[in-house]
């Protein structure tokens, strides 16, 4: 571990993962914010995202801002007023952060704002964010299931009814050792050309 730790090649310092343990909040290796998905997602993710995009994310942070500086459009509910305050305080333009701090109606902020090519699952209330996420997903649009271990066959049913197939990436993620995993959700003929 200490090896991992202190060699300037190790896997853990060029992914960011000991500036993030110094700095508290995923960041990559230069101190940009990164998603908080495992590595292999955020580089499989990164590779293929295009600067014409939506993307709509159910709850916001680092990952906001890491899609703003790559998208056309972000946007992302939040359900702590004092978070959303931090995350709209450090958004530029193209990234707006809605406060829904009613879990019951958190879901549907998606509602009417689509099509989004990329739709994040994350955040409170996962499962209750399926439906209303299938009725703003574009047709070739993705969805990306952060936790992804934790998500049993029929949690995520309903997705695999409408035709998604997952693409599991597991490995470790910014402030974590353990084993995550991190699914992109794609239908044939998809944004990401999977």
């Amino acid at each position: 571990l200490i090896r991992w730790y202190y060699a300037e090649n190790s896997y853990l310092r060029t992914k960011g993962w000991v500036r993030t343990e110094r700095t508290g909040a995923p960041v990559d290796q230069s101190g940009d914010p990164i998603p908080w998905y495992t590595y292999p997602a955020i580089d499989f993710v990164e590779d293929r995202v295009r600067d014409d995009f939506r993307v709509f994310e159910f709850g916001s942070g680092n990952s906001s801002l890491w899609y703003s500086s790559r998208v056309d459009e972000v946007v992302a509910v939040e359900d702590s007023e004092q978070w959303a305050a931090k995350c709209q305080e450090r958004a530029p333009k193209n990234l707006t952060v809605v406060h829904e701090p009613n879990l019951d109606e958190y879901p549907a902020a998606v509602t009417g704002r689509g099509p989004f090519d990329m739709i994040i699952i994350d955040g409170p209330v996962r499962q209750e964010c399926v439906a209303p996420s299938l009725d703003a997903i574009a047709n070739q649009g993705v969805i990306i299931l952060d936790d992804f271990e934790r998500w049993d066959d029929d949690d995520w049913a309903q997705l695999r009814d409408a035709g998604f197939r997952a693409l599991p990436f597991t490995g470790p993620k910014a402030q974590r050792l353990t084993e995550s995993c991190t699914a992109v959700l794609y239908r044939n003929k998809n944004c990401l050309n999977i």
